[in-house]
């Protein structure tokens, strides 16, 4: 009977470690947000490169970690159309090594493709709106 007490004490505590272990690796995780705002009012547009977006995130070293990508463009009316993609934290202890590369890959290939298939610069125009776009980024992050 004190073996029966003592394996299940032992395999209480063991389990209680494995927890924690586990919660603490998760609050350790995470997540970088970054957004890229064009602005399409002007003929000089300096329009974002991968290889400055993508370093920010540095998924391939911790890819446990999140990430958030949300490109905008300014343009002379206040609502325009934002695109965004996400990939979730997880924990290296859950998860699927094989299945989070997959995942960080497709992360990467959205940003990508929002980078590359974004319009082309329309032409000047008189103004730009770009008080509310900010604003409302800020509210987003924040």
């Amino acid at each position: 009977m004190k073996t029966l007490a003592l394996i299940s004490g032992v395999a209480i505590i063991i389990v209680g470690i494995a927890g924690i272990s586990i919660t603490n690796s998760y609050k350790a995780l995470s997540t970088t947000e970054v957004t890229v705002m064009r602005d399409l009012t002007d003929f000089k547009q300096s329009k974002p490169q991968m290889s400055d977006v993508l370093p920010l995130f540095d998924l391939r070293k911790g890819k446990w970690n999140g990430a958030k990508f949300r490109l905008t463009d300014i343009t002379a009316v206040s609502h325009n159309h934002v695109y965004e993609t996400n990939i979730d934290p997880e924990s290296m202890w859950l998860g699927n090594e094989f299945d989070r590369d997959k995942k960080v890959d497709k992360f990467y290939a959205d940003v990508q493709k929002f980078i590359e298939d974004s319009q082309e610069n329309p032409g000047m125009t008189v103004n730009s709106s770009i008080y509310i776009p900010i604003a409302n980024e800020l509210n987003h992050i924040g």
